[in-house]
């Protein structure tokens, strides 16, 4: 596929995917031919980031090959709380981790957040959410370590919740074996390659997140913002096929906003 598809995917979806990297650094994901390249730093030396706040410069990026945008978590203003779900091991497709992910929807939704969930473009599922830090002082602790914590934590509440899920668990231990768990959050973690990874690491100082309607340079898939487990149970893959996406109506997604706690 040339560029010349991915710039016209652009030229219709630039005001959807702005809201997402307005005030954030951005890693841009380029691709040539067969050879992907992420750029991080302007040629000019007026700004040591990339920032994109006009349409024309999504527009400008996509005819320089860009293929996928990648905000930093930690924007001017914000600072986005990620769950990156994972199907690492050959033995997960999509579908097992998209049963895993409407879990964890499960487990969000008893806790009373509320999230924004995509689509990877490849092999798993995004939560983003940001942080209402207003009138919070985390009394000296690091933000990014709080912020692994919480992966941690969500991470051991879905895996209670997978264990007693006969149906989900039975599929499960079929694909990761009897001697690893259903998932793990490190992944740097060899030892167990098929369990699903619910990443902590992404949580770090110029961490980022390929955006909302983002392409995957692999698959060609859109990152797809889905409304969430009832979006889930009917998605396929086919929602994330360029010329689909362009045709839908996304009015409704936004980031929403969640108190710390």
């Amino acid at each position: 596929m040339g560029v010349d598809k991915v710039l016209d995917y652009w030229e219709k979806m630039a005001d959807e995917v702005l809201p997402f990297l307005v005030g954030r650094k951005i890693a841009i994901e380029q691709k040539f031919d067969d050879v992907v390249m992420y750029h991080r730093h302007p040629k000019s030396q007026k700004e040591r980031w990339i920032y994109i706040d006009e349409v024309e410069e999504v527009v400008d990026w996509a005819d320089k090959h860009a293929w996928s945008f990648h905000p930093h978590i930690e924007g001017r203003k914000d600072w986005w709380f990620v769950i990156d779900i994972d199907g690492r091991g050959e033995s997960l497709n999509i579908e097992l981790v998209g049963k895993v992910t409407g879990v964890m929807c499960e487990v969000f939704d008893d806790l009373g957040l509320e999230y924004l969930l995509k689509y990877s473009g490849n092999r798993g599922f995004h939560f983003m959410w940001a942080w209402d830090m207003s009138g919070v002082s985390l009394k000296g602790k690091n933000r990014w370590d709080e912020g692994k914590r919480l992966v941690c934590k969500y991470r051991d509440l879905l895996e209670e919740r997978l264990q007693d899920n006969a149906i989900v668990a039975g599929k499960l231990r079929k694909a990761v074996g009897t001697s690893c768990p259903f998932t793990l959050t490190n992944s740097q973690d060899t030892r167990c390659n098929n369990s699903v990874l619910i990443d902590a690491n992404i949580l770090h100082e110029n961490g980022n997140i390929r955006s909302p309607f983002s392409v995957h340079p692999k698959t060609g898939l859109v990152s797809i913002p889905i409304k969430g487990r009832p979006g889930l149970e009917d998605f396929s893959k086919d929602q994330a096929e360029r010329n689909n996406v362009v045709k839908g109506d996304w009015s409704w997604v936004s980031m929403p906003q969640n108190k710390w706690k």
